[in-house]
């Protein structure tokens, strides 16, 4: 917490890259690696994905998403996005009782 910090800045070319495989997979029904939907949770959870889709394209993110973390092929995935989920809900907790 009060040690040195270490920030990561992510190269424009790949952030391009990214969101051009998903739109490019939501569009026509392509396959997306794990490790891109272990980056599209946390760039969702932490609101850093809305600002590249529209709202017709965000829904059909989400609902490919959705679609892939209810498959039972992909449980070790979707205990990653709960894992995910739950540490971002335990932080925000404790930011708003910190700041009361």
């Amino acid at each position: 917490m009060f040690g040195p910090k270490t920030t990561y800045i992510p190269e424009k070319n790949y952030k391009d890259e990214l969101i051009g495989t998903i739109k490019s997979a939501i569009t026509t029904g392509g396959e997306i690696t794990s490790h891109d939907i272990a980056l599209i949770y946390i760039l969702k959870e932490t609101k850093n994905l809305n600002q590249y889709f529209s709202k017709h394209e965000s829904s059909e993110l989400k609902a490919k998403l959705k679609e892939m973390k209810n498959n039972p092929q992909n449980k070790q995935l979707a205990d990653m996005i709960n894992y995910v989920s739950d540490t971002i809900t335990v932080i925000m907790a404790c930011v708003l009782l910190y700041s009361m």
